[in-house]
């Protein structure tokens, strides 16, 4: 009978060896989870810098697109201001601002009175959402005018831009 009890008196944990595993296992779980939300952390950063820099080239590429479309002619009658075209750069708060007119507007309706030609401006200043964050805009007229600097539409073509040089 006595080898019985000191069998079944050493079967299971004391309550000091259960706290201490359960101590242990607490403090891996916590730091499995701060690595795992540093791992999260970095993956979320590392997607903001990839979206950022994909939109930077993809604005790149339009602006190439559009500026090596540009044109200038001497031939125009001078009693329509509506011919006049230009290539204008000048400085501005947030670097260089661009004008000038181009052949690259699309037409995105069917049985609409617009050509190819365009007047477009790039140039950086503040963002319609967020006043604080300066971005690249872009602006088309779709239509030649007598203000070829001003009119049309006005989008954000990068977001967080600081400086625009040429």
């Amino acid at each position: 009978m006595s080898s019985l009890r000191a069998i079944s008196g050493s079967r299971g944990f004391t309550l000091a060896e259960t706290l201490i595993g359960v101590a242990i296992l607490g403090l891996i779980g916590t730091l499995s989870f701060g690595t795992f939300s540093s791992a999260v952390h970095s993956q979320e950063r590392a997607e903001a810098l990839s979206d950022k820099y994909h939109q930077l080239r993809q604005a790149l590429v339009r602006m190439s697109r559009e500026i090596s479309q540009a044109f200038i002619s001497e031939h125009r009658f001078c009693d329509d201001p509506r011919t006049k075209t230009l290539f204008v750069g000048k400085r501005a708060s947030n670097g260089m601002r661009l004008d000038f007119t181009s052949f690259s507007h699309f037409k995105m309706g069917a049985d609409q009175n617009e050509g190819d030609q365009n007047e477009l401006s790039y140039f950086v200043e503040s963002d319609p959402e967020d006043p604080k964050r300066l971005s690249l805009m872009r602006r088309e007229q779709v239509r030649i005018d007598e203000e070829p600097t001003e009119g049309g539409v006005t989008q954000v073509l990068a977001e967080n831009v600081s400086e625009l040089n040429f």
